[in-house]
């Protein structure tokens, strides 16, 4: 498929021969980017052309894969990062998105990246959007790596380009809980944000001052969920203090992995599936499952590892590594449980009584399906943090009840069918008695809404689910 592409040109060509051969790459990447995939390795070495059309048409092309298929770009993504220093800013603009898109899909692959994506918070819009969008996606599994750059990230906030501050204040909402007080130095920015121009920009500001112990916040978020010209805004504001009041869990999607703690739903959508050869226990495991792409759970436990700095932990309360024979009986002594990094989640679903175990792998996050029948391997593709309601949603599978209520008013239906739909996520109820239809799209932006067959849509509360034995 890469045959017909002048590569050769690119790399060992005159100066003329090396501008016409970026521009032709560049031409077939807008037309069709997998036609780039198995070459990338090879054209992110004209990076370092001393010409500027070779470089601006190579990253331009390097745009248009990264933006098509994200993961695409996993194998290069240290010469997309050696890329940001560049002089031209179109070059810098068209590197940081796909590092932004593969982020957003594989956030362990641009961990390392992090610092290198809090430089450009500074550069032009371009640059310093997709740079901030990059790293509200790694906040949430990385706080630690990014709190060292906890005082640029908060002069960010004082950035006038709208998608920057919506997703600065996305990343500094994992960073305020993993540590609190980050945000009182702006606190005033913070205040004037939750009142600004946009309305994602007021969204994002109410979810992250609901995690902020600032003394003006009940009463912005009152007044924003009073009197807030946009219905979302209103929704966002009502769920940020309804979460400040009974300590539950975000209201939309969360990467769940690094960020649940005990008592978060999770809802994980898997990915792949084992192939045939399995025993009929867990054959009998995977049917349960194939009704639903999600396995969907309350967090019951977390299994870490042990790190470095237990042993000062440890030593600083007397506990010496000297007073035990062995090292490993020492790290497992019970006084100080393990603060590395996570290993395990441990969810439950208690309608459907199934467990879900998530673990870190080679390549990225499985999950371990445990029921009584055996257990199964899978594939996650998301493991999401979620509000109750969206979870007992996500978990339904048809032959279900759902109830629930609508503006007041008590429902149920019996789930007809629970799938995407045009790339979005839906599940459809009926209820034969009162004759009516209704479709959830539980991850629309907020509010979570439930539409009737004639198009009345609603805002749907205190969801139950009783999952069919």
């Amino acid at each position: 498929m890469t045959a017909d592409l002048p590569l050769q040109a690119l790399c060992e060509g005159s100066e003329t021969e090396r501008r016409l051969a970026a521009r032709t790459i560049r031409e077939a990447a807008a037309e069709q980017p997998v036609r780039l995939r198995g070459s990338l390795t090879r054209l992110v070495d004209a990076l370092g052309d001393d010409q500027e059309p070779v470089r601006r048409d190579v990253a331009n092309a390097l745009f248009e894969v990264g933006v098509a298929e994200p993961t695409a770009v996993a194998p290069i993504v240290d010469p997309l990062v050696g890329a940001l220093d560049d002089q031209v800013t179109a070059v810098r603009a068209c590197v940081t998105r796909p590092l932004a898109e593969l982020a957003a899909e594989r956030p362990w692959q641009v961990r390392a990246a992090i610092p290198a994506l809090v430089t450009p918070l500074d550069d032009v819009k371009s640059v310093r959007g997709n740079a901030a969008w990059a790293l509200s996606s790694l906040a949430p599994f990385y706080p630690e790596l990014l709190e060292p750059h906890a005082d640029v990230l908060t002069r960010a906030l004082l950035d006038d380009h709208h998608p920057v501050q919506v997703s600065v204040l996305r990343t500094m909402v994992p960073l305020e809980r993993a540590y609190p007080g980050l945000l009182d130095v702006v606190s005033d920015r913070l205040r004037e944000l939750v009142t600004a121009a946009a309305d994602g920009v007021r969204q994002a500001a109410c979810r992250l001052a609901a995690v902020t112990e600032q003394s003006w916040v009940d009463e912005a978020l009152r007044e924003r969920a009073r009197a807030d010209s946009h219905p979302l805004v209103r929704e966002r504001a009502r769920a940020a203090m309804a979460a400040t009041a009974t300590h539950t869990g975000p209201a939309v999607p969360e990467s769940a992995f690094e960020s649940a703690t005990l008592g978060t739903w999770v809802a994980v959508r898997l990915s792949e599936k084992p192939g045939s050869g399995d025993d009929e226990g867990t054959a009998v495991a995977r049917a349960d499952c194939d009704a639903t792409p999600f396995l969907v759970g309350e967090t019951t436990s977390i299994v870490r590892d042990y790190a470095a700095t237990d042993e000062a932990a440890m030593a600083s309360h007397g506990v010496r590594r000297e007073d035990f024979e062995t090292c490993r009986e020492w790290l497992v002594a019970p006084r100080f449980p393990p603060a590395g990094d996570r290993v395990a989640v441990h969810l439950h679903n208690p309608a459907a009584d199934y467990g879900t175990i998530l673990h870190q792998s080679t390549d990225g996050i499985d999950a371990t399906y445990v029921d009584d029948g055996g257990c199964n391997d899978y594939h996650a593709a998301d493991a999401l943090a979620l509000e109750p309601d969206r979870a007992r949603l996500l978990a339904a599978a048809p032959g279900d009840c759902l109830a629930f209520e609508l503006e007041g008013t008590s429902h149920d239906v019996r789930v007809t069918t629970a799938g995407y739909r045009n790339g979005r996520y839906r599940i459809s109820g009926e209820n034969r008695r009162r004759g009516y239809r209704i479709t959830f799209r539980p991850f629309e932006t907020e509010p979570m809404m439930a539409v009737f067959e004639e198009g009345c849509a609603f805002r749907a509360r205190n969801v139950t689910l009783t999952a069919e034995k």
